[in-house]
């Protein structure tokens, strides 16, 4: 059935449909789970409370006319308005005799004439807008009592509860004589089920209310402090820049003061099996080479003839250190224009913090104006950085490192203090110096280095986001070093114009963000404890973006209701809060009234942001092409040929075996 109505031919497709299916069920179990805590959860185990509370009876829900009065609800054939009607039945009181005489009710119906049909009762906030009196838990409506001898007393207990203490400086027989006439009901109560709801509805407003308000406050404070961040450097710290290009046609050099970059081309021709993309395994294959071959010379690790003639080229290239001397890693997309001064804002952060591992600048759009899709995305872009990113680096986690723009830490060298050492300082005798690969590690190139993935999550993880995979890996397996945003560092680029661009590549990156959420949902070591994690905050962000088509259609109701005047006020609230902290955000850092412009374009498209793009990534969960962000006029409908690898066909080297070889070279070209 999966082959025929799904389309679905080979085995693994049809594997992957399932996979895909079964997420989007879980999906809809948190999204329904969602709707029963805002919505029904009062409706289930609350609102089956058989009380009947006065200001919430409706007379369309009983199929006689009620009247109440005397603390009951009554049946009755004429048509009575709806409001405590206990003056108009007779009382007789002894009391009343004993203290004045006469009756003070002057009521004439009796209850012998009506059909009692259950007790009624009052809310405190009803009893307090009208003036109702509470004694003893019992409520009694001064209402029609012109006694001037109890004019004091009500005066005195108007809207609130007598107790015993107070009611010893008054007449007795007065007082029983008030209870006997004006008994109007109960003081509402709460069963255990609405207590249950109240307490989870309460729970839930108090944690996502501190979660925005901390991420507004905590972003706030990492942006402050970043500002007041100085910039230095060393001017000898080794930084390798790698560009992944395809079709942004990258040609040329790095030209400054006339002076020319130093450029190695690593041209992956393909196999002549390969006829769409011929070479082109994607930007992580380009980061796996580059990777592996750092991992390979700081481990000494057996070398293929690529490794060889990269290490060679870097020899020629740089006289003054070796390829084992790099530090820093810079990767940057094609299409991306760097600022002049973000590289030495980036190696300053790194030289100054020998925690951080890797961080990113801003990626801005250059693009904004040229359509409604290149322009509801700047928001989009600035809060991601200037929220997410600032507040994901208070706690040295920030979850994804855009591959456009981001820089690694290779290794690092200490010495027994901490301090930061390279290439250039002189080793003092007394000192012990340590190198930690970080980039350049194993754990970390091994798995991301996968080409066969076999299940739905795995694709997801290695062949959608790469960027965020490799920001996975690096907080798994050193939780203790920091991955941060620095503002300062900013590039730009163009991005998706029309829709359907757009829509392929949000699919790619909401579903990658999911996959990678997963992963790191799963790690107890993160930054922080309990409520105040790391983690904690993984797994409500995953949550929030598993149900993010539900929170907008919610949001709708809710509108909708408020408009038609039953606002629920926590939930408007709290949405005033989500929208209006970026506003305050933007008069706080970056002072360009044109964003509040954006962020209005931004509101009136969340249907597409938080509906559209979300149920469409979901439903393509089992779809692991690039899309249309790179596609170009060349790349044919023909499918490459599978083969298989041939690891006999590589000579590999030993790292020592390939320096003698240079040395040789280098000795015979002198003589």
């Amino acid at each position: 059935m999966i082959r025929i109505f799904a389309r679905k031919e080979t085995p693994e497709q049809r594997q992957a449909w399932r996979e895909k299916v079964t997420l989007c069920m879980l999906i809809s179990l948190a999204c329904f789970f969602l709707a029963g805590i805002t919505f029904f959860m009062n409706i289930f185990i609350c609102n089956t409370s058989t009380i009947l509370i006065f200001n919430k009876l409706k007379p369309e829900n009983f199929e006689d006319n009620i009247i109440v009065a005397n603390g009951k609800l009554y049946g009755t054939n004429k048509e009575y308005p709806l409001e405590n009607s206990t003056h108009l039945f007779r009382k007789r009181s002894e009391a009343c005799k004993r203290a004045f005489g006469h009756q003070i009710s002057s009521g004439t119906f009796s209850e012998s004439n009506f059909e009692e049909m259950d007790k009624v009762y009052f809310d405190w906030s009803y009893i307090q807008d009208n003036g109702f009196i509470v004694i003893d838990n019992k409520v009694y409506d001064p209402s029609y009592c012109d006694e001037e001898d109890l004019s004091q007393f009500i005066q005195d207990f108007k809207g609130s509860a007598a107790s015993k203490t107070h009611l010893e400086k008054y007449d007795k027989d007065c007082i029983e004589c008030f209870k006997d006439s004006f008994y109007s009901g109960e003081v509402s109560f709460k069963s255990n089920g609405c207590i249950l709801g109240d307490i989870v509805l309460w729970m839930g407003t108090v944690i996502i209310f501190g979660l925005i308000l901390t991420r507004f406050f905590l972003a706030l404070f990492y942006a402050w402090h970043e500002k007041k961040r100085a910039v230095s450097i060393r001017g000898n710290t080794p930084v390798i820049l790698q560009v992944a290009c395809y079709s942004e046609g990258a040609a040329g050099w790095y030209e400054h003061n006339g002076k020319k970059s130093r450029i190695m081309v690593v041209n992956k021709v393909g196999n002549p099996g390969e006829v769409v993309k011929a070479g082109n395994r994607g930007k992580r294959d380009s980061q796996v080479i580059l990777m592996s071959f750092f991992s390979k010379i700081l481990y000494s690790d057996r070398m293929s003839d690529l490794d060889c003639e990269i290490y060679r080229k870097m020899k020629r290239m740089f006289n003054k250190f070796s390829p084992e001397d790099f530090e820093i890693l810079l990767m940057v997309d094609a299409d991306t224009i760097v600022e002049p001064d973000a590289v030495v804002k980036m190696v300053s952060a790194f030289e100054k913090d020998n925690k951080i591992m890797g961080l990113c600048g801003e990626t801005q759009i250059s693009n904004k104006c040229e359509s409604w899709v290149t322009a509801l995305q700047v928001f989009e872009y600035y809060i991601s950085h200037h929220l997410a990113k600032n507040f994901e680096s208070v706690f040295g986690g920030v979850t994804c490192l855009p591959g456009c723009f981001c820089i690694y830490r290779i290794k690092i060298v200490t010495d027994q203090h901490g301090n930061i050492k390279n290439h250039s300082d002189k080793k003092i005798y007394d000192e012990t110096w340590t190198c930690v690969p970080i980039l350049a590690n194993p754990i970390v190139v091994n798995p991301y280095s996968v080409f066969e993935a076999k299940t739905l999550h795995e694709q997801n993880l290695l062949h959608l986001g790469e960027d965020r995979y490799l920001t996975t890996l690096l907080m798994k397996n050193f939780y203790k070093r920091k991955l941060i945003f620095l503002a300062a560092a900013k590039c730009s680029t163009c991005v998706p114009n029309d829709y359907k661009t757009l829509q392929s590549q949000r699919r790619r990156w909401i579903n990658s963000t999911i996959h990678n959420m997963f992963e790191l949902v799963l790690v107890d070591k993160l930054c922080g404890t309990g409520c105040f994690s790391m983690q904690f905050i993984i797994f409500f962000e995953l949550f929030g973006t598993l149900t993010l088509p539900a929170a907008i259609f919610f949001t709708g109701v809710l509108l909708v209701k408020a408009f038609i005047g039953e606002p629920a006020w926590i939930p408007l609230v709290m949405l005033a809060l989500i929208l209006g902290l970026p506003a305050v955000l933007i008069a706080l850092t970056t002072f360009q009234l044109q964003y509040f412009g954006w962020l209005l374009i931004y509101i009136i498209n969340l249907p597409i942001w938080n509906f559209f793009l979300p149920v469409y990534a979901f439903w393509h969960f089992d779809d692991f092409s690039w899309g249309d962000t790179r596609k170009t006029e060349s790349d044919s409908s023909k499918k490459d040929e599978k083969g298989e690898f041939d690891a006999t066909s590589i000579t590999f080297v030993e790292l020592e075996e390939l320096k003698n070889d240079i040395l040789k070279e280098f000795e015979a070209k002198t003589k």
